[in-house]
Formats: C-alpha cells, sequence, structure tokens
C-alpha cells in the first residue's frame, strides 16, 4: 500500500476548514484537470532561456568586459535575478504543485478554474516587474510598474495558496512532516513576494546610486536567503520526503526526524535573514554570531532529512532523471561547506564582502541545487504524467554534462577573481554553457509536454507525427 493511500485512510481531525469546504460545495471530486501544468512549464522553460540564462550569459560577459562584479547595472542584476526566481523556480513549482499536490493529499484540486488566472497574474507581473527595473524613464513610471507587476505576483500567490490550502481540507491526509514543509515553502514565497515588493520599490525610489547599494547590501542577501534557503530548499526536501521512496526506491525518512529537520531549516532561516538585517541596521557585528549558527544549522538539518536515502549509492531503480538529482545534493553541501567558509575566504582575500564568493556560493544553491533538481524532477514526472516513463527515454547525459560543467566553471573560477582577473574568461564561459545544456533540456521537454496524457484524445498534430512512444505504466 502507498504512502499516500495510508494517508487518505488515516482519520483528519475534525477541522473547521473540511467543514468550510464542505459547505461550499469542495466536496465535488468529478474535476479531474489535465496538463495544467502545461502552461507553466512552458513559460518557466521560456523565462530561463531568455531572462535567466541568456540574460545571465550577457550579464557575465559585461562583467568580464569590466573585470569587476560591479561593472554591470544594479538594476539589470536585480530583473535578472527575479526572473529567475519568480519566473522559473516558482512557476515551475506551481506547476507541479497542480499535479503534484493533490495526489499527495489524496483530494482533488480545488478552485480548479483559478489555475488560468494565476498563470496570467504571475507572468503579467513578471513582465512588468522587468519592464520596470529596465525603463529608462521617469522614475513615478518605473516604480508604478515594479508595484503593480508585484501585487500581481502577490496575487498569484495568494491565489494558489488558497487553493492549496482547501485541497489539502478536502482531503483526508495527516498533516506530516512533508506537507509541513510544503506548506512553509508556500508562506516563504509570500513572505518573499511582499519583501520583494517593498524591495522593489526602495531600490527604484532611492534617490541615488549610494542609497541603492546601501538598500542592496543591507536588504539582498536575506531576501535572496527567504528564496533559496526557505522556498527553494523547503519545496525540494517536502516533495522529496513524498516521492524520493515512491518514485526512486529510496527509504522512507522517519516522522521524527523529519519534524526535526524542519524545526532546524525553520530556525536557520530565520537566524540567518533577520540577523543580517540587524547586523546591517545597527552596525553590531555580535549580530554575526546568530546569523552564523543559522548558517550551521544549514547542513545538520539537510543531513536530519538526507543521510537515510544514502545518496552516495546507485539508486534501486535506474532513470535517467538519477543523476540529477543525486548530484543536486552535492551542489547543495557545496553550497552549505561554501557559506561556512565566508569568513575563511575575507580573511584569505582581505576583504570586507566579496561579491565573487557570495555570487559563487547563491550559484551553487540556485543552478546546482534547485535548478539541477527542477531538470531531474521535470524530467521524471513530465514524461510519467503521460505513459512514456521507461530506458526507450532519451539520457540527457550531455544536459547533464554541460549544467555541472557550467556550474562548477562559475562557482570554482569565480571566487579566484578576487586573486586575478585571468579566470573572468572561464566565468563568463560558464554562462553560455549552462545556457547550452538549458536549451537542450527545453527541447526534450517540449517534445514530452506536446504529448497527450493517457485517456485524452490524440491531438491532430501528433497523430500526423508517428507513432507515441510505447506507453508504460
Amino acid at each position: 500500500m502507498s504512502a499516500a493511500t495510508q494517508n487518505a485512510e488515516t482519520p483528519g481531525c475534525s477541522c473547521p476548514l473540511r467543514a468550510l469546504a464542505a459547505a461550499i460545495g469542495l466536496g465535488d471530486r468529478s474535476i479531474k484537470p489535465r496538463s495544467i501544468e502545461k502552461g507553466f512549464f512552458l513559460a518557466a522553460i521560456a523565462v530561463v532561456l531568455t531572462a535567466g540564462a541568456s540574460w545571465g550569459a550577457a550579464l557575465l560577459w559585461q562583467i568580464g568586459q569590466a573585470g569587476k562584479f560591479t561593472g554591470v547595472s544594479i538594476q539589470h542584476v536585480n530583473a535578472h535575478g527575479h526572473a529567475q526566481v519568480f519566473g522559473w523556480m516558482l512557476l515551475f513549482v506551481i506547476g507541479a504543485g497542480y499535479r503534484m499536490f493533490p495526489r499527495f493529499w489524496s483530494a482533488p484540486l480545488a478552485f480548479a478554474g483559478l489555475a488560468p488566472a494565476v498563470l496570467g497574474a504571475m507572468v503579467a507581473g513578471l513582465l512588468l516587474s522587468l519592464a520596470a527595473h529596465l525603463l529608462n524613464g521617469p522614475q513615478d513610471v518605473a516604480i508604478g510598474l515594479g508595484l503593480f507587476g508585484a501585487g500581481l505576483e502577490q496575487l498569484a500567490v495568494v491565489l494558489f495558496i488558497i487553493q492549496m490550502v482547501f485541497t489539502f481540507a478536502r482531503g483526508r491526509s495527516r498533516f506530516d512532516a512533508a506537507t509541513a514543509f510544503i506548506f512553509a515553502a508556500l508562506f516563504w514565497a509570500l513572505a518573499m513576494a511582499e519583501f520583494n515588493a517593498w524591495y522593489t520599490w526602495a531600490t527604484l525610489a532611492a534617490a541615488d546610486r549610494g542609497e541603492v547599494i546601501h538598500i542592496v547590501s543591507t536588504y539582498q542577501p536575506a531576501l535572496r536567503s527567504l528564496q533559496l534557503r526557505g522556498f527553494g530548499l523547503f519545496i525540494i526536501l517536502g516533495v522529496c520526503l513524498r516521492v524520493l521512496r515512491g518514485l526512486f526506491g529510496l527509504p522512507a525518512v522517519s516522522e521524527r526526524r523529519a519534524w526535526a529537520a524542519f524545526a532546524v531549516l525553520l530556525a536557520a532561516v530565520l537566524l540567518d535573514a533577520i540577523s543580517f538585517i540587524l547586523m546591517r541596521r545597527t552596525g553590531d557585528h555580535r549580530f554575526a554570531a546568530p546569523m552564523f549558527a543559522g548558517w550551521l544549522l544549514l547542513p545538520v538539518g539537510v543531513l536530519l532529512v538526507a543521510l537515510p536515502w544514502k545518496l552516495w549509492w546507485p539508486f534501486p531503480q535506474p532513470h535517467r532523471s538519477n543523476k540529477f538529482v543525486r548530484v543536486a545534493f552535492a551542489w547543495l553541501a557545496v553550497s552549505m561547506a561554501m557559506l561556512l567558509l565566508t569568513p575563511v575566504f575575507h580573511a584569505i582575500a582581505g576583504v570586507y564582502f566579496s561579491h565573487a564568493w557570495y555570487g559563487a556560493t547563491r550559484h551553487a544553491m540556485a543552478v546546482g541545487f534547485i535548478s539541477m533538481m527542477i531538470v531531474g524532477m521535470a524530467s521524471r514526472i513530465g514524461p510519467r504524467l503521460r505513459g512514456v516513463d521507461g530506458p526507450h527515454l532519451p539520457s540527457l547525459m550531455p544536459v547533464f554534462v554541460l549544467l555541472n560543467l557550467g556550474c562548477a566553471l562559475r562557482v570554482f573560477a569565480q571566487p579566484v577573481t578576487e586573486f586575478t582577473a585571468t579566470f573572468f574568461p572561464l566565468v563568463t564561459a560558464s554562462g553560455l554553457i549552462e545556457l547550452a545544456a538549458l536549451a537542450m533540456w527545453a527541447a526534450e521537454m517540449v517534445r514530452v509536454l506536446r504529448l497527450p496524457e493517457p485517456g485524452s484524445p490524440l491531438p491532430a498534430a501528433a497523430s500526423r507525427s508517428g507513432p507515441l512512444p510505447v506507453l508504460t505504466r
């Protein structure tokens, strides 16, 4: 019996939310949306290939030409980071969540008709936010576009959270640690959307470059912590707790252990973000102690979850996605190790703050862990939903090699630029290599997304393109 089935048979507590769900008609289980994730996935792919990887490569080229990481526009860097988080990460998570979370909780999706509105609000908000950062016109216009875009993004997140809350309420699954990770990630998503709205307004309304630099140096690291170590890490661990056993054949993580990891990681993210802001605002470096304590707690929480999986051994069930999942956790370890070594690097380099080191640490997390996991999970779940999962699928080895090569060049060459400019060409090349890897993967993913799901009518275009791959269960 699967874990999802066991949870479905576990009687839940008498919850007012469940009663409300029944009262407003959410008990109808006839809604079974198909391919609801398709639009979100395609939008995320479009973003990562344009404002994400392509623009990132262009920014790296400018940095290489200038010979310094401050040689590009702060607003352009902010826009690129915004596209990566809201357009790549968040769009993919929402799309996957629409298909996966109702299955986790053995419940039909609540308010399924809201999905197009969520997608529209996210895409429109993202485009307006990017336009605000890139606009060279009147400041008031840029601020208005930025706030309107941020408001649409917040609306999309709120609507998605409402759908997930009511979806969980209409099921009979117990509130386990995996669900806690997922809902905590949704809380981080809302928190980062609210924080980002203020951050966008503050940077766009700044009187001069000096004020912009002060705002960025005070608040951006905390915002990135919420985005990567809060939202990104929590959603991935929550999903892994659910799917690594069933899809990959890995051992289950005990509830006690998972709940301990949840508490540790929650404390880690809060200590990291809050202590950094307090240290910067007060100038009191004693706040570095709780911040570093948060950094120490990060590997503790991750190890509590990941050690039972024994990721250093091959997975029991062979699949092309296994290598992405395993190496993603290796990059997570690299990112956490680099974070802990930050004071050591600063002492060696003789600097108070290193853009090169901080960016490399963040890149190991954002691309090495989060993007690698997105590629791996999507390459497993997308074909499975369409009944084409099996050994006949392309191995994606070129994607795997190029994505890791690009990430390695960026993470390990970038810090060396603090000592010599000769490594800037390697940093520039890393962006182009990652773009090539993601473009190859996107082509395969789009091909998969065009396939009909089992039980769906065969589209005319698909019927003219030849037979479909052999369906597997």
